[in-house]
């Protein structure tokens, strides 16, 4: 009925049909409304058929775990990043030793047997394997003949930008949680 206002809102002498008021408290409360709105498998709707109130009732918590193991990962990966900020301008005590190596936390899809969806979890945590720096400190106890020492691969600015990368990844996942629970209470508000 709407599609069919707007198409004919310029037609000369077209009468645009009322829209009725939809009120879902309503059609909630009907004892005799039957919605399919069960999830049978994983990423499959369907199954028999159920009362909205039935729905309301089951224990779907999947988008709070979803986001909780991002939360969860990205926690870990904001864990990794500060220690590679600390330990950015460290140096070796000798000539012998290597400075301080970047870590990097590589991510998987990992099934989650009790929700059955996939969320994203820790794979490892592994050193870059990319080049040393070199500063010329002559005095150095760690420094070489020429008078270089061998500087950790962190590279501040760039785990600044990892960092709020990581921020900004939590806090969507966080906002999920907090959107979720307001439409979860907003439902049982509704059925009561």
């Amino acid at each position: 009925m709407l599609a069919q206002n707007i198409a004919n809102a310029d037609t000369p002498s077209y009468r645009p049909w009322d829209l009725k008021r939809f009120e879902f408290r309503e059609l909630v409360r009907r004892e005799d409304m039957q919605l399919n709105m069960e999830v049978s498998r994983m990423h499959h709707l369907g199954g028999r058929r159920k009362r909205i109130r039935d729905f309301a009732e089951a224990k779907e918590r999947k988008p709070f775990e979803t986001a909780l193991a991002g939360m969860k990962t990205q926690g870990t990966r904001l864990r990794v990043i500060a220690e590679n900020i600390a330990n950015a301008d460290s140096l070796p005590t000798s000539s012998e030793d290597t400075p301080y190596r970047r870590k990097l936390v590589m991510f998987k899809n990992a099934l989650d047997r009790a929700t059955g969806l996939d969320t994203v979890r820790v794979h490892r945590i592994q050193p870059d394997n990319g080049p040393f720096g070199r500063k010329y400190l002559p005095g150095h106890p760690a420094a070489d003949a020429d008078g270089y020492v061998v500087t950790p691969n962190v590279k501040t600015m760039i785990e600044m930008a990892d960092m709020r990368e990581a921020q900004r990844s939590y806090e969507a996942n966080l906002s999920v949680i907090k959107v979720s629970k307001r439409m979860l209470q907003q439902t049982i508000d509704v059925l009561r």
